[in-house]
C-alpha cells in the first residue's frame, strides 16, 4: 500500500490527504471517486487524477464497516468437478451481473468428507465473508450443504437444480418439446430419444436426465406419436456407444430423427450415421443439448442452447432483489435458445 511519511512512521495515504491536496472536502471527494454526486466530470477527473498521484487506495474493511455490506458474493462448488460444472458463459454472467454492481465474486470450494462433519464451518461462512451465496451444487446434493446455509442464515440463490424456492435452472421440459416440435413440423414421425450417459433409472442424477425425458415424452404424445428411448439399464460405454447407435440404426424400423441428452451422445450418433452411410441430415436428423452454439465445436448441429449466461446473471438478480419473500425467491426456469445447425431436414 502506498505510504507517506508521518513523524518518522509510514502511515497509509488517507482520504483526508486527498480532500487536502485537491481543496475539496472529504465528503466531495469520496462522491468523485465512488461515481456519485452532482461534481462536474473536469472535477471528478481532477481528483481521480490526483487520488492516483498519491497512491490512494479506499479502505475497504471501514467502508463495509460503515455500511454494513462487503461488496462480495461467495460462489460455493464442489471438489468433485461433476457436481458443479462451470462453463465459462455461466461465470461470465454472474461476473458481468456482479461488476455493474461495483462487486467481486470470491470462490470456495468444499469437500463431501467436510461437508458430512456436523461441526464443519467453511471460513466463507464461519467469517461471513460474503454479503450472499451463488451455491453451483446440483447433482447428488450433500445434506451438509444445506445444513450449513441454513444455519447461517445468508442469502443464496442455487444454480441448475429445480427446487421450489431461491433457484435459477434451464428449462429443459420446455426445450426438448420445442426439438420435438421442430422435428414434427419438419414431417418425422419415428422420432427418439437418445442419452447414453444415465440409466434407464436415473436416481439421483441432474434433475434436467428426468426433465428432457419427460419433455420429450410429453411432446411426443401430444402430436400422437410413440416415444421411443435409447436407453440402456446401465450407462453405455463411451467404447461401445458407435456400436449400440450403429445397432438401432441398422433396424427396419430406425428413427428418421434423433433429439440427444447432450454433445457427448450427439457425436457417437453422427459417426456412427456416417460409418453406416446415412447422411445426417437427408437420412437423419439430429438436436442435441449444448453450453454454447455448435458451430463453435465445429459441429453442423442442431442444438438446443443452455443459458448459462442468462442463469449467471440471474442468479445475482435474485440475490440482490429488494423485497424478499418470506419462503424465498420463486424458481426462474430461462428458456433455452433453438440454435439451427444444418442437421435436421424434411424425412427421404
Amino acid at each position: 500500500m502506498p505510504l507517506r511519511q508521518r513523524d518518522q512512521a509510514a502511515v497509509p495515504i488517507t482520504m483526508a490527504d486527498v480532500a487536502k491536496r485537491c481543496g475539496l472536502s472529504q465528503p466531495a471527494v469520496s462522491q468523485a471517486l465512488s461515481g456519485k454526486g452532482r461534481l462536474n466530470a473536469e472535477t471528478r477527473a481532477r481528483v481521480v487524477s490526483i487520488a492516483r498521484d498519491l497512491g490512494y487506495l479506499p479502505n475497504v474493511s471501514a467502508r463495509a464497516t460503515r455500511s454494513g455490506h462487503l461488496g462480495c458474493v461467495g460462489l460455493l462448488q464442489s471438489t468433485a468437478g461433476w457436481r458443479s460444472l462451470l462453463p465459462s458463459p455461466l461465470l461470465d454472467g454472474i461476473h458481468d451481473a456482479l461488476a455493474e454492481r461495483d462487486m467481486h465474486l470470491v470462490v470456495a470450494k468444499l469437500a463431501d468428507e467436510d461437508l458430512a462433519r456436523a461441526a464443519f464451518v467453511p471460513r466463507i461462512l464461519r467469517e461471513r465473508l460474503a454479503d450472499g451465496l451463488i451455491v453451483n451444487f446440483n447433482a447428488a446434493i450433500p445434506a451438509g450443504i444445506r445444513r450449513l446455509i441454513r444455519e447461517h442464515g445468508v442469502p443464496a440463490a442455487w444454480l441448475n437444480v429445480r427446487q421450489e424456492y431461491d433457484c435459477v435452472h434451464p428449462d429443459d421440459l420446455g426445450a426438448t418439446a420445442i426439438a420435438v416440435r421442430r422435428l414434427v413440423e419438419l414431417g418425422h414421425r419415428r422420432i427418439a430419444f437418445a442419452d447414453y450417459s444415465h440409466a434407464s433409472e436415473p436416481g439421483d442424477a441432474h434433475y434436467s436426465v428426468v426433465d428432457r425425458r419427460a419433455g420429450y415424452q410429453q411432446a411426443m404424445i401430444a402430436a400422437g406419436l410413440t416415444p421411443r428411448l435409447l436407453v440402456e439399464r446401465n450407462p453405455v460405454r463411451e467404447d461401445q456407444r458407435i456400436a449400440f447407435t450403429r445397432a438401432w440404426l441398422g433396424a427396419a424400423d430406425r428413427p428418421t430423427a434423433v433429439v440427444t441428452y447432450g454433445n457427448t451422445i450427439a457425436l457417437p450418433i453422427l459417426i456412427a450415421a456416417a460409418s453406416a452411410g446415412l447422411s445426417v441430415p437427408r437420412d437423419l436428423s439430429v438436436i442435441s443439448f449444448s453450453d454454447l452454439d455448435a458451430r463453435h465445436l465445429g459441429l453442423e448441429l442442431d442444438v438446443m442452447v443452455v443459458p448459462c449466461q442468462a442463469m449467471g446473471r440471474a442468479a445475482v438478480d435474485m440475490l440482490f432483489a429488494r423485497a424478499r419473500p418470506r419462503r424465498g425467491h420463486p424458481a426462474q426456469a430461462i428458456a433455452c435458445a433453438y440454435v439451427p445447425g444444418g442437421s435436421t431436414a424434411p424425412p427421404a
